[in-house]
């Protein structure tokens, strides 16, 4: 096997445990009686070490390298998911699971996909993130299935101290020299990358398109994993129905990606980028003139094709652009900005949709994603990677 395929089930093992804990942590509180704004919180605070220490863990992983951090994170997912076996049965502790397991799963999402870049020659990188993204897909659905069975049948402090296998087991992985680790980027580039700013990388004239269109397709999954429901429920569709809808969304996502890496030997990642987008919007004008259940099961199959596509295209075209030496800063700056928007925009549909209804929501969606394609038109005659390697990037220049 191949150091990518080890790398695959090791993300796929972390994601799994990272997903189980998000569901068992807020069903625990609710089992100690927790109230509504206490298991908000707890699942808030999965989300809040990223969104705030990012940047610094990325410059961190740069700076000294993948090995420390691999093995400092994944030690932090473990010892987050046994302190409700040993703590008891109360809710406190689970403030403290939700800080590591998230901060430390977060934190180690960086370290991988810093690894999924490393391993094999540029040409690979498209078509090893399509594999690794088959693999959070597929621990999406394995994960919150883990910990409902865990649950139902050991109980929620048992089903914690399971959950801190799956981490263990990856370790072990680790232990077996199965993957060959990112070393430090060399003196000089300490140096000069300590005296620069994040806002560096946001003003990079490679970057900036790529972190734009990385927010275009937060607000395009946002928008329908948050509204279908409420559309659904305004044309009178039944629940199965919805979730066929948003079943069938996935399931499209999951199987472009399969395709992923013939479409790369084709196409450039901008390319990809660009015409995933624009399938994107296409889907979703359509979804918001629609008013029957086929019609809305196809244009969700559309636009889950323009987002499975465009998942790994995006962390393709963020390594080939980044300067070597800000890799892994660049990878958590878009993490801290995806973490945010996560937080925010579900909050701002809601009110919209409040005002205007949900179909004119996915209308504007459509169009802003539509402006996004038609703004950066120009990329699609860019090849970032040979710009970075001809040193053609604005951080070389």
């Amino acid at each position: 096997m191949k150091p990518i395929h080890y790398l695959v089930a090791f993300i796929t093992l972390n994601h799994a445990a990272m997903a189980a804990a998000r569901v068992a942590v807020p069903l625990y509180a609710i089992h100690l009686q927790a109230s509504p704004t206490v298991v908000g919180i707890l699942v808030g605070l999965f989300a809040i070490v990223p969104t705030l220490a990012s940047v610094p863990i990325g410059r961190l992983v740069d700076r000294i390298g993948t090995q420390s951090p691999l093995i400092t994170f994944l030690l932090l997912m473990m010892g987050g998911m046994v302190i409700p076996f040993f703590a008891g049965d109360f809710v406190l502790p689970l403030y403290l699971v939700a800080l590591l397991v998230g901060g430390g799963y977060f934190a180690l999402f960086i370290v991988n996909t810093a690894l999924g870049g490393f391993y094999g020659d540029p040409q690979e990188r498209s078509s090893n993130f399509a594999q690794i993204s088959l693999g959070y897909a597929t621990a999406n659905g394995l994960g919150p299935l883990m910990a409902g069975i865990a649950i139902d049948h050991a109980g929620f402090r048992l089903t914690f101290l399971l959950l801190a296998i799956p981490p263990l087991v990856t370790l072990v992985i680790y232990m077996m020299g199965s993957l060959p680790q990112r070393g430090p980027v060399g003196a000089h580039h300490r140096a000069a990358t300590a005296k620069r700013s994040v806002m560096e990388l946001l003003q990079n004239k490679s970057l900036r398109p790529i972190f734009m269109i990385s927010i275009y397709f937060m607000l395009f999954w946002d928008i329908f994993l948050v509204m279908t429901p409420i559309f659904g429920a305004e044309l009178a569709i039944s629940a199965s129905v919805i979730g066929i809808i948003i079943g069938t969304y996935s399931a499209a996502s999951f199987l472009v990606r399969v395709c992923i890496a013939p479409l790369s030997r084709r196409y450039t990642p901008m390319q990809l980028l660009l015409m995933s987008q624009a399938l994107g919007a296409v889907g979703m004008l359509a979804f918001g003139l629609s008013s029957t259940e086929t019609l809305l099961i196809i244009f969700a199959f559309v636009m889950g094709m323009g987002q499975g596509m465009g998942g790994p295209m995006v962390t393709t075209a963020l390594y080939d652009a980044s300067p070597e030496e800000r890799i892994s800063e660049a990878i958590g700056l878009r993490m801290s900005v995806g973490m945010a928007c996560q937080a925010i925009l579900p909050l701002f549909a809601g009110v919209a949709a409040s005002a205007t209804g949900v179909a004119p929501l996915f209308w504007v969606t459509a169009f802003i994603l539509f402006f996004g394609v038609w703004q950066y038109r120009g990329q699609w005659y860019v090849d970032l990677r040979a710009c970075n390697e001809a040193g053609m990037t604005e951080d070389k220049e």
